[in-house]
C-alpha cells in the first residue's frame, strides 16, 4: 500500500540541550513556533525537519526556521504522496532550488504588515496578494513572476473585479512593496495603472448646518468633534479623556499599545480646539464621569460604526443626493431610500478642518502638524482645494472683466435655452 503520510518535526534547544520535538499545529492548518516537551506546549525557535515513509525507509529533509515554509512544504509533499498513491507521475521540479514559494513568501509578509501595520493597511494588501496568486495559477515561485504577471494579468484581474482607477493604482503600488521585501522588482511604482486626482470635497457651511440639525446631542458632539480635531475615524474611535486638556483646550492623538492603536507614521500630535467645542465636552463629561473613551459604544468599547451612523442621520435628515447607487445585502438601491448616500463621509470633515484653516489665515506648515502629516507635499493638496475661495479673490476676478460690457440675460432668452 503506497504511503500517505508525510509530518513535521522540529529540532530544538531547550535546557541548553538539543531535542527533536512535534511542532504544535492550531485547528485552522497553521504551524506555530511552539513545541510539545514534556507534555507541556513550550515557545521554542529552531528549526523544521520535513519526514516521511518513501519505498519503506524513513525519509528526512532539512528546513529553515520558517513556519510558512514548512507548512507549504508539508503541503506540497503531501500532495505528492496522494498522487503517487493514485498511479500519478510526479516530476520533481528541479529548478526551485534557491527560489522561494510564492505562497509562503505571500503567507510570511502578511504577518509581518499584520504586526506593525494598520488593520486597514492589512486587509488592503491581503487583498492585493490574493489577487496576485490567483492571477497568476502558474507561478509557484516568486522567482517565476515576471513583468507580464503584473502589467497584463494582475492589472486584467483588478479591471474585471471592477475596481476603480484609484484602487487599482494602490493595490498595484502594494504589489511593488511587497516584490521590493522579496528582492525581486520586476515592476515599479511609475508601472502602476494612472488615475485622475479628484477635486478635494469638504462639507459648506449649509451643509455643516443642516448636518448638525438633524444630530441629537450625542451625535452632534461626535462629529463637531470630528470637524473641530481634524482627526482621522480610528482616533476619534481611541479618544480617552486623559487625552482632552480641557484648560488648555487641546487634544493630543496618543499611542494605545494596550488597546491595540497607534497613531499613523507614528507620530503623535496635538491640535488645539474651538471653544465652542471645549464647553460642550466639559458638559458631556460630567454626564459620562466614569466613562474611559470619549465616545464609547453601547459595551463601552471604541465605537466601529461611525460612518454608518453619519449615513443614517444623513438619511433621516432626508439630507441625501438621491441620485448615489450601491447594494444592500445584494439588492441595488439608491440613496433616496438607504444610508448610501456618498456626499457623506467621515474623512470628508478631515478635509474641511484643513481648508477652514487655511482660509482663516493659518499657515500651511501648521496645519501640516495639527493633520499629523509626514510630509508638506499631502498637506499642500489643500491649497488647491481653496484656490479661488480666499478673501478679496472675487473682487480680483471682477476687476479684471469689469471693462467687459456684460449685459444680463433676458427672461425670453433664458426660455429659448431651456
Amino acid at each position: 500500500m503506497a504511503n500517505r503520510v508525510a509530518w513535521l518535526s522540529k529540532r530544538v534547544k531547550i535546557g541548553g540541550q538539543w531535542f527533536v520535538r512535534k511542532p504544535i499545529v492550531k485547528p485552522t492548518g497553521f504551524v506555530t513556533e511552539k513545541v510539545e516537551h514534556n507534555g507541556q506546549t513550550v515557545h521554542a525557535p529552531g528549526t523544521f525537519v520535513l519526514e516521511w515513509y518513501e519505498a519503506g525507509k524513513r525519509q528526512r529533509k532539512p528546513l529553515s526556521d520558517s513556519t510558512s515554509e514548512a507548512q507549504d512544504a508539508l503541503r506540497k509533499k503531501l500532495q505528492t504522496l496522494e498522487a503517487r498513491a493514485h498511479g500519478l507521475t510526479v516530476v520533481e521540479d528541479k529548478g526551485a532550488k534557491g527560489k522561494v514559494s510564492l505562497e509562503a513568501a505571500v503567507r510570511e509578509y502578511l504577518e509581518e504588515v499584520k504586526l506593525n501595520r494598520a488593520h486597514k493597511t492589512h486587509l488592503a494588501y491581503k487583498r492585493a496578494l490574493g489577487m496576485l496568486v490567483s492571477a497568476n495559477p502558474g507561478c509557484d515561485f516568486v522567482q517565476d513572476l515576471e513583468r507580464r504577471n503584473l502589467m497584463v494579468n494582475f492589472i486584467r484581474a483588478m479591471k474585471e473585479a471592477g475596481l476603480g482607477d484609484r484602487t487599482q493604482n494602490n493595490l498595484f503600488g502594494a504589489i511593488v512593496t511587497f516584490l521590493h521585501a522579496q528582492n525581486h522588482p520586476v515592476v515599479t511604482r511609475k508601472d502602476a495603472p494612472d488615475y485622475t486626482e479628484t477635486e478635494i470635497e469638504t462639507y459648506s457651511t449649509e451643509e455643516l448646518g443642516e448636518l448638525f440639525g438633524a444630530c441629537n446631542a450625542a451625535e452632534r458632539l461626535v462629529f463637531q468633534f470630528f470637524l473641530g480635531t481634524g482627526c482621522r475615524e480610528r482616533e476619534v474611535m481611541f479618544a480617552t479623556w486623559k487625552d482632552v486638556d480641557l484648560t488648555a483646550g487641546t487634544f493630543t492623538v496618543k499611542a494605545k499599545p494596550a488597546m491595540g492603536f497607534k497613531p499613523k507614521d507614528s507620530e503623535e500630535r496635538t491640535i488645539p480646539i474651538p471653544s465652542s467645542l471645549v464647553r460642550d465636552l466639559k458638559a458631556w463629561k460630567v454626564m459620562h464621569p466614569k466613562s474611559l473613551l470619549i465616545f464609547p459604544n453601547g459595551q463601552d468599547r471604541p465605537n466601529g460604526h461611525l460612518l454608518r451612523d453619519l449615513k443614517n442621520i444623513a438619511l433621516r435628515g432626508e439630507l441625501n443626493c438621491e441620485h448615489c447607487n450601491s447594494e444592500h445585502f445584494g439588492k441595488p438601491v439608491t440613496c433616496k431610500d438607504h444610508a448610501v448616500c456618498e456626499q457623506f463621509y467621515l474623512h470628508k470633515f478631515r478635509h474641511t478642518f484643513a481648508c477652514m484653516h487655511l482660509l482663516a489665515g493659518v499657515d500651511v506648515r501648521t496645519v501640516q502638524l495639527w493633520l499629523g502629516h509626514s510630509d508638506l507635499e499631502t498637506t499642500s493638496c489643500y491649497l488647491k482645494a481653496i484656490s479661488g475661495k480666499q478673501k478679496g479673490v472675487r473682487e480680483k476676478v471682477d476687476a479684471t472683466f469689469a471693462g467687459i460690457a456684460m449685459k444680463p440675460m433676458r427672461q425670453s432668452e433664458v426660455a429659448t435655452i431651456q
